[in-house]
């Protein structure tokens, strides 16, 4: 009885220890982390930050950029309007892109994007997983 307790238990740590790193050479492995990329990843070119003032808008999901480095976003799917919005301070450096998130306890929380196209009608930056995000300029 004994013995074939040991057995199971042998495979089950074996199966267990192989599909821990299946999971880290197919799925951790492939995962973009832009806060782990050297400063110089980001100096490569330089946008016009007045390029994001004003709204943008990527399916049900808005931003606004004023000019003192605050702004808003909100989700219309959620039934959240701009005068309800989120607010955020945010930041660019070259195409390093940062939005300083503040939690309802106060934490702020940074997330780092990079920037890959800047211009009157769109902005794309990529985020930490590797993910582009478009968002096209509202024109009011």
């Amino acid at each position: 009885m004994k013995r074939k307790l040991f057995l199971f238990l042998g495979i089950f740590v074996s199966v267990l220890l192989i599909s821990a790193l299946a999971y880290y050479v197919y799925i951790e492995s492939k995962t973009y982390d832009l806060e782990y990329l050297e400063i110089e990843e980001f100096n490569d070119v330089e946008y016009d930050v007045d390029l994001i003032l004003g709204k943008w808008k990527s399916g049900t999901v808005y931003y606004r950029f004023d000019e003192d480095g605050l702004g808003v976003t909100w989700d219309v799917a959620d039934d959240i309007f701009e005068e309800e919005a989120s607010s955020f301070k945010w930041d660019i450096d070259h195409s390093r892109f940062v939005h300083y998130h503040e939690m309802h306890n106060g934490v702020i929380i940074p997330k780092v994007y990079k920037i890959s196209s800047l211009d009157l009608n769109t902005f794309i930056f990529i985020d930490d997983y590797g993910n582009e995000h478009l968002f096209s300029k509202v024109i009011e």
